[in-house]
């Protein structure tokens, strides 16, 4: 309360030997507009101030709505990735079951009874045409040399 008091109390002496410094009309004017100036800087300086607290504030919303959006995105794509992986797998197992029923099937096919004997016979034939090839180069590679005698 001292300190309020004796700023009041000093505000009034300013007053009072403002008036008795300041005697004419005009000058009294000039100063009242002096004050008016004065006053109005200080609302024009606070509202500066308070505007450009609010851009601030503003910038600080959008960095972290930004940061939050980044941090969505990258979510979703970390998201997309482990489908696209997961996708792959299961294609991947898909073709494995195929290729694995498809070489059962074939085992199948050659063990069935009725397939098995022709099988064997494939075999048997395959041998006997080699068989028969070499035999052939034989006879030729013979008369040839009958030939040259």
């Amino acid at each position: 309360l001292q300190i309020n008091d004796k700023n009041r109390a000093d505000d009034i002496d300013d007053d009072v030997m403002m008036e008795q410094f300041v005697k004419n009309d005009e000058s009294v004017i000039v100063i009242k507009a002096c004050r008016l100036a004065v006053k109005d800087c200080c609302i024009i300086a606070a509202d500066a101030v308070r505007q450009a607290r609010l851009e601030e504030e503003k910038r600080q919303r959008e960095i972290i709505a930004q940061k939050k959006e980044k941090k969505r995105l990258e979510r979703e794509e970390l998201r997309k990735e482990r489908a696209l992986a997961r996708e792959m797998q299961r294609q991947e197992k898909a073709r494995q079951k195929e290729l694995k029923r498809n070489k059962r099937l074939l085992e199948r096919k050659k063990n069935y009874p009725k397939n098995k004997e022709l099988w064997r016979e494939v075999a048997l034939l395959m041998t006997d045409l080699a068989r028969m090839e070499r035999e052939e180069r034989e006879w030729i590679a013979v008369n040839e040399k009958l030939d040259k005698k």
